[in-house]
């Protein structure tokens, strides 16, 4: 099988083309019957098999554990997809391999990259750089992998499995990559959701003739051309990745530039049906009239998503105005968290912990298992997990 990432994004196996775009169709429903805990989303993935050309290094689906780790398709006592409770002599047995006791969150976490490129897009001119005929979109792609929790990623390590994991796409801000979120996306990953962070070719740090916010109307586009690409893997018979994600379970979040990115999805420009929810941390200028960006009035056209803003009352770069107007703008579902005396980034955590960064990862986690997920108690404990006295306060709608 491929390697996963590595070298010239232009040379991956993993690159993929939006030719594939129809691949992803014939995906069945893979949906699992999983329940979060409310602080905690129990979750599960498929397998295969894959190593590192030339490395000894277990990669997700390696066989180079010793027994395969099943995590519960719901949380102990929840009722599945058909309503009915879970049976305590439910579990899946192989033949061919001896399980371990499931496994529950918190779990070990694994890191990979991954390089996509779109042929049918190209990439427009960006200061000293001329335009190209195709946009590169290097990723990388954290997940629940086998092993003790806690400690850094483990780049290609064995990922759990069982059965599918729902997916977060997590879009950067301008001049940053989706590594310097790493603290907040190790999170989810530890919680038991598949992330996938890709690095857009004009707003990334290392830009070709520099990090750019002007190259956002091409990043909602980028953004459904990653999740394509991700769902085509899981559908391709034999692939490392085949399996592993529930396409009807997906979710977008992004901070900054990202976050505009991520409600942009929201925009009658730019929907994507596959997503069922979305996030912006510190992103919501562009329902500020005088900032290039979609018309205003496009915005949450059509069946509502459901949103969550989360944004410091200090922000210096997007001013905290914005995310008012576009929490009157969305309908409901709608939730609003304001973290008091917060900057631009500290919510995000890309400046290290710290009690906003706290909030917005409890927020966050129960906002996904509540409308990506499906777990509807999650929805209390996200308005508990948002009022914290001196930090945060939440609001819904």
């Amino acid at each position: 099988m491929p390697p996963l990432g590595g070298g010239n994004p232009a040379d991956s196996p993993f690159v993929h083309t939006r030719e594939r775009r129809r691949a992803d169709r014939r995906v069945g429903a893979l949906v699992i019957g999983a329940a979060a805990a409310v602080s905690t989303v129990l979750a599960a993935c498929g397998g295969g098999d894959t190593r590192r050309s030339g490395s000894s290094s277990p990669v997700p689906g390696s066989t180079e554990a010793t027994a395969e780790t099943t995590a519960p398709a719901t949380a102990p006592g929840a009722a599945g997809p058909d309503g009915t409770a879970p049976s305590a002599e439910s579990s899946s047995t192989s033949s061919s391999t001896t399980l371990v006791p499931p496994a529950e969150p918190p779990y070990a976490v694994g890191k990979a990259s991954l390089n996509f490129e779109d042929s049918t897009r190209g990439t427009e001119a960006n200061g000293s750089a001329p335009a190209t005929p195709t946009r590169l979109i290097p990723s990388t792609i954290y997940y629940p992998a086998i092993g003790a929790p806690g400690g850094p990623p483990r780049s290609n390590a064995t990922m759990v499995r069982g059965r599918p994991f729902a997916m977060l796409v997590f879009v950067h801000g301008t001049s940053m990559t989706g590594d310097r979120y790493e603290a907040l996306l190790y999170e989810f990953a530890k919680s038991g959701f598949l992330v996938v962070a890709p690095n857009l070719p004009i707003t990334k740090a290392d830009a070709p003739g520099g990090p750019n916010p002007n190259g956002y109307k091409q990043q909602p586009a980028d953004i459904s051309f990653v999740i394509t690409s991700m769902l085509t893997m899981n559908g391709t018979a034999g692939h490392v990745l085949e399996g592993r994600i529930d396409p009807e379970r997906i979710g977008v979040f992004g901070q900054s530039t990202g976050g505009d990115d991520a409600l942009a999805l929201t925009h009658e420009c730019c929907r994507d049906s596959r997503v069922k929810a979305v996030a912006a941390l510190a992103g919501s200028q562009w329902l500020r009239k005088g900032v290039p960006n979609f018309p205003i009035g496009g915005y949450f056209a059509g069946p509502p998503i459901p949103l969550l803003l989360i944004h410091g009352d200090r922000d210096e770069i997007t001013p905290y105005v914005d995310s008012t107007a576009a929490f009157k703008q969305a309908p409901s579902p709608k939730f609003r968290v304001t973290m008091l005396g917060a900057d631009h980034l500290s919510p995000s955590g890309a400046e290290g912990h710290n009690p906003w960064f706290e909030v917005s990862v409890k927020v966050l986690r129960d906002f996904f298992a509540a409308y990506v997920i499906g777990y509807a108690p999650a929805v209390d404990q996200l308005k508990v997990d948002g009022d914290v006295p001196g930090v945060a306060k939440i609001e819904a709608g």
